[in-house]
């Protein structure tokens, strides 16, 4: 059984040069009468085949040194490492300078994205929790082989 959430909002019709509102005519939704409102479908919980896998922790905020498995940096137009493998529920530490992000390969499963966002000096922590292999680039260099690829056992 699927839960419906439903986002209501109460449309007020106001006059012209009037501070007072008054609702807009009735409506039938769902076999109710209900004073004018607009439903929209919220956003629904996808199943986990759906939902990225890999949890990105912004400055490693709370990571563990112990449950960081690698470090992986940036180095001219390459990543240092390039390959790399951790057990799954590891950490990676990713390391950017310059005009530079981390985000998975076009082409990647949605459970397997993820992204450092826009590019630019920073650091985050990457949890990758599913076995699997997960090749990363940089979005602005990857045409000129900024690429690279996280093993995980």
């Amino acid at each position: 059984m699927m839960i419906r959430d439903v986002l209501v909002i109460l449309i007020l019709n106001t006059t012209a040069c009037s501070n007072s509102a008054t609702p807009v005519d009735a409506k039938l939704i769902d076999g109710k009468t209900v004073d004018a409102v607009r439903v929209i479908d919220a956003p629904k919980a996808t199943d986990a085949a759906q939902m990225s896998t890999v949890v990105v922790v912004a400055n490693c905020t709370g990571v563990a040194t112990g449950d960081i498995a690698t470090t992986i940096t940036t180095s001219g137009f390459t990543f240092s490492p390039n390959t790399a493998t951790i057990a799954a529920g590891k950490y990676v530490k990713f390391t950017t300078s310059g005009n530079h992000n981390f985000q998975n390969q076009p082409g990647a499963t949605a459970a397997s994205t993820f992204s450092s966002g826009s590019p630019g000096s920073q650091t985050n922590c990457l949890q990758f929790t599913v076995a699997g292999t997960y090749p990363f680039e940089c979005i602005v260099h990857a045409g000129m082989g900024m690429t690279g690829t996280l093993t995980v056992n």
